[in-house]
């Protein structure tokens, strides 16, 4: 089930005896946990009836104990195993013993008056082991990966609705873009915005509002320079500079962005989709996104020329050759637009 489906569910008072959530996109699995206890747990009861468990310190057969014990004063109980893991087929260094096989045996046949939770926040489960298919088959199981660009939108105008608010497409797209796509980041911003514009979100309010992150002020000034607006772009990096901003950090910044787009577009000559770009290179789909708009002001061979010059300024301000600030400059004057 998907993040969005399993929410809905859980809003709607349809909850499950096991939930298996997995993945790196904590956010996903901290909300949905946090949505659970809310449908299930009244604030008192949570005293009595939620109990939550840290893998990496305590035997799982102690927290079946705890799902197994009927709820106290309360209809039900709660059980959220966090940091699972044995789920995974890497070698760890915990000292912790889990009788696996109980916890088989329980995943079988939960107790239906205990939601059971087991979080495994990382990027790949063992899907050979028999205890992860017992898990998949038997619970609501979400795979916590960062939301496709239709998906977060839908999400982030949930988000927005339910603080009694509207929001722009432009401001969307805006928003999205300044945060990185960062769920957390997100939800706090709209709380702000929200707190401000007392109807509808509009792009000029994002714009006064949301602050601009290191990443974006590059790719500002990527921007600026693509569209031959080299005074705009040197004052960005001036800006930067008077922000105590690194020029090493820039450089590296700057390669990460390019190699982004080199990528982005010899993948695209595969017939590559967004969303399997960005599995191939483990970044958001908005990433890819972005990336690819950017890429198509610049040739595959001055992408390959510019990380090449890239190089070549790291190399030369780390040994004091060149004056950090004098590099950067040069090569902020490189970045000319032409066609792909």
């Amino acid at each position: 089930m998907s993040y969005l489906e399993v929410k809905q569910d859980i809003q709607q008072g349809k909850t499950h005896s096991l939930y298996f959530f997995h993945g790196t996109e904590t956010y996903i699995i901290d909300d949905l946990v946090h949505d659970l206890l809310k449908q299930s747990l009244s604030e008192e009861e949570r005293d009595f009836n939620l109990s939550i468990y840290d893998m990496r310190e305590t035997p799982v057969e102690l927290a079946i104990e705890e799902a197994e014990t009927l709820p106290f004063f309360g209809e039900k109980r709660v059980v959220v195993l966090k940091h699972a893991f044995f789920l995974t087929g890497q070698k760890t260094k915990e000292k912790v013993e889990h009788d696996l096989k109980r916890f088989e045996s329980y995943v079988e046949n939960p107790s239906p008056d205990t939601v059971f939770v087991v979080a495994a926040p990382y990027e790949k489960i063992d899907n050979r082991k028999k205890v992860v298919k017992r898990l998949k088959a038997n619970g609501a199981a979400v795979e916590a990966v960062p939301l496709s660009e239709g998906a977060m939108k839908k999400w982030l105008e949930n988000i927005v609705t339910s603080h009694e608010r509207s929001i722009d497409k432009e401001a969307m797209e805006m928003l999205i873009q300044l945060t990185g796509a960062d769920l957390l980041t997100l939800v706090r911003e709209i709380e702000k915005l929200s707190l401000y514009c007392t109807e509808r979100i509009a792009i000029n309010d994002v714009q006064m509002l949301t602050p601009r992150s290191l990443e974006e002020n590059v790719f500002t000034l990527i921007d600026q320079a693509a569209k031959g607006q080299i005074g705009q772009a040197m004052q960005t990096f001036y800006d930067l500079l008077k922000q105590n901003e690194e020029p090493i950090r820039l450089v590296a910044l700057f390669a990460r962005q390019f190699r982004m787009m080199l990528h982005v577009k010899e993948l695209s000559t595969r017939g590559y989709s967004q969303q399997k770009m960005a599995s191939v290179l483990r970044v958001h789909p908005y990433a890819v996104k972005v990336a690819a708009t950017r890429a198509s002001s610049y040739s595959k061979q001055t992408l390959e020329q510019l990380l090449v010059e890239l190089a070549e300024v790291d190399e030369t301000v780390k040994t004091g050759k060149v004056d950090k600030k004098l590099a950067l400059e040069l090569f902020i004057l490189k970045l000319k637009p032409q066609a792909s």
